[in-house]
């Protein structure tokens, strides 16, 4: 018996094809909420190895910050561009119009600038207690060189959360919190050149110098400052007479273990002449590393790279 006519078999093949095309032809917005979407996006772009996992983790994180205590992550944009400065507001603008596109659509230097204004966004404006902004050129990695320049991470030590969690979540709060902390350490306050992300990491960093702070992160602190002094022997840390930028070392897993370490290094390195200072750097980093041929590669690849001393 025929259960179809051929009119209806025309019909439900017309709706599976168009069912599969609709399947494929989703916006970005609706494939970041997707791991598997964007795990398959980032590879496509050419990111391989664990860098796709940092990747993905970064842009899901960025996600969940921004989303905070909004219904979805259009609507947090929003909000946010409201209240935000005008460079800001632009690059609020830019994420929003593409989160609206079929993901096919943003690809190359369109999606690496959607994701790293997302993860500065949220850097900025997102939710505050549990995130730190990489600088992925520091990292030295595959991201850097694909042009992802930032990737947000979730802090993972609770010594560091407990830091975070202290520093104003307002980006005019974290100006004054600067201010204060820098004329407490008599530090030449240049952060009129950072951008709103970099001065949250500063802040974190500068936070280092508070004696509720762990004693190696104190520790830490007084290293850089040590070394950051030149001849004249002002303490200048950021702007275009910092002698170097340690301040962005700090990423999620920054522990007081690896602060005392870095802090030994550093301290070595500033006994020196301000000419030699840079190249000790190194040579102590090695010291005091696990001076395997991994760890020597990466300590080269940071040097040749002039990593924390552009």
């Amino acid at each position: 018996m025929k259960l179809f006519g051929k009119s209806a078999l025309l019909f439900c093949a017309s709706v599976a094809i168009t069912l599969s095309a609709n399947a494929s032809v989703f916006t970005l917005g609706e494939m970041l909420l997707k791991p598997i979407s964007i795990k398959s996006k980032i590879v496509k772009e050419g990111v391989s190895g664990a860098s796709v996992t940092t990747l993905k983790d970064s842009i899901r994180t960025s996600v969940v910050s921004l989303k905070h205590g909004y219904p979805d992550l259009s609507t947090a944009l929003a909000d946010i561009k409201n209240r935000a400065n005008r460079e800001d507001q632009a690059k609020i603008g830019r994420v929003m119009a593409a989160l609206k596109m079929s993901h096919k659509d943003v690809e190359g230097e369109t999606f690496r600038d959607v994701v790293n204004d997302l993860a500065y966004i949220a850097s900025v404006y997102g939710e505050q207690s549990a995130k730190v902004l990489n600088c992925s050129y520091c990292k030295a990695d595959e991201l850097a060189t694909l042009g992802f320049s930032n990737n947000l991470v979730k802090v993972a030590d609770s010594n560091l959360m407990r830091v975070v969690q202290r520093v104003p979540k307002t980006p005019a709060g974290v100006t004054r919190y600067i201010s204060r902390l820098s004329r407490n350490n008599n530090i030449k306050d240049a952060s009129r050149y950072l951008n709103s992300s970099e001065r949250r990491s500063y802040a974190i960093f500068l936070s280092f110098s508070e004696q509720r702070a762990k004693k190696e992160y104190r520790e830490f602190f007084n290293a850089v400052a040590k070394f950051s002094k030149g001849n004249s022997r002002e303490v200048t840390m950021v702007g275009p007479r910092a002698k170097n930028s340690f301040w962005k070392i700090i990423d999620g897993k920054f522990s007081p273990e690896r602060a005392a370490k870095l802090a030994k290094a550093i301290d070595e390195a500033a006994n020196k002449p301000v000419s030699q200072r840079e190249d000790a750097f190194f040579k102590e980093l090695y010291k005091v590393s696990d001076k395997t041929p991994e760890t020597l590669s990466s300590i080269e690849e940071l040097k040749s790279k002039k990593c924390f001393f552009k």
